[in-house]
């Protein structure tokens, strides 16, 4: 009987131990996640909160595209190039006051998003290039809408594809991380802006460039 005993006691002190090694298998699992996860989780929350301030832009295209186009067809080019430049100076105000929302309530999004600190930490290196595209959409996506109500899509569409290849050469070249990803988006973001810049206001076919004489007259 006491061999028995003895034996079951060993038994159970087995048990426990194996209960042991598997609590710790289990925590190591748990603090020592696959590479790449956090950044990857990071990064589809910063595609969501993207979208989401984005979109608060939109209005402005519409409204450049609907207003210009009109004042186009009535002839009042003057006017027009007015309504363009007004356009652009409040979709920047708001792409701006978009951008400190994201700097400085990046803690309240992660907190709403995510409640593991490692995917906050990749969260707020995103959070410089998402900033700086924002502020540079608050000036294409206005011109944009003018763009878009002067008829040229055909342009858009050829410029569009250009951009995006010059952000894929950059990402595959030069982006090691997520963060290199979104900053190879802004080369994409920074060259639509010049270019739509350049073709609604300085380009010599664009009814809303100035005349040169009015140019001149002004100096």
């Amino acid at each position: 009987r006491d061999e028995l005993v003895a034996a079951a006691a060993g038994e159970r002190r087995d048990d426990r131990q194996d209960l042991r090694l598997d609590h710790d298998v289990v925590v190591c699992v748990h603090e020592d996640p696959p590479l790449g996860v956090a950044p990857l989780a990071a990064h589809t929350c910063m595609v969501k909160t993207f979208l989401l301030l984005l979109f608060s832009l939109y209005g402005f295209q519409l409204a450049s595209q609907v207003l210009v186009s009109a004042e186009v067809q009535r002839g009042d080019t003057r006017y027009a190039r007015w309504t363009a430049l007004r356009v652009v100076r409040l979709g920047v105000i708001v792409a701006a006051t978009v951008v400190g929302l994201l700097w400085f309530g990046q803690g309240a999004i992660m907190r709403a998003l995510a409640v593991d600190p490692t995917v906050a930490v990749e969260f707020a290196k995103l959070v410089p290039p998402t900033a700086v595209m924002l502020l540079i959409y608050g000036v294409t996506w206005s011109l944009d809408g003018v763009v878009y109500g002067l008829g040229d899509y055909v342009w858009a569409a050829k410029c569009s594809i250009l951009a995006a290849l010059s952000a894929v050469v950059s990402m595959l070249f030069f982006a090691r991380s997520a963060s290199g990803v979104w900053w190879s988006l802004n080369v994409m973001v920074v060259m639509r802006a010049v270019a739509v810049v350049h073709r609604v206001f300085f380009r010599s076919t664009s009814p809303l460039v100035v005349p040169r004489t009015n140019a001149a007259s002004t100096m």
